[in-house]
């Protein structure tokens, strides 16, 4: 059975990002990342916590992972071609 490598958070509210962290459209995943935790610092919300996972080398392993660490909502991945893996994958 997979266990989440995070520690439990009751708190707040689990948010995926799944975006490409490496490989040829890792500065687009950097950005989008980047962006994501400017937008999460302008809003003050302290009852959120964003975990991005890098879907360069498989997306639906990072959607896996995701789901593993106990998050609810998933925003991503960045490549239409990916969304077919990570869904074909729930």
């Amino acid at each position: 059975t997979p266990t989440s490598t995070l520690p439990a958070d009751q708190q707040r509210h689990r948010v995926a990002l799944l975006v490409p962290m490496t490989g040829s459209a890792a500065n687009a995943g950097q950005s989008i990342a980047n962006a994501t935790t400017m937008a999460l610092l302008d809003t003050n919300a302290s009852n959120l916590r964003i975990t991005t996972y890098d879907t360069a080398l498989s997306a639906r392993e990072a959607a896996r992972k995701a789901v593993t660490d106990g998050n609810r909502l998933i925003l991503g991945p960045l490549m239409g071609g990916d969304i077919a893996l990570v869904l074909a994958g729930s």
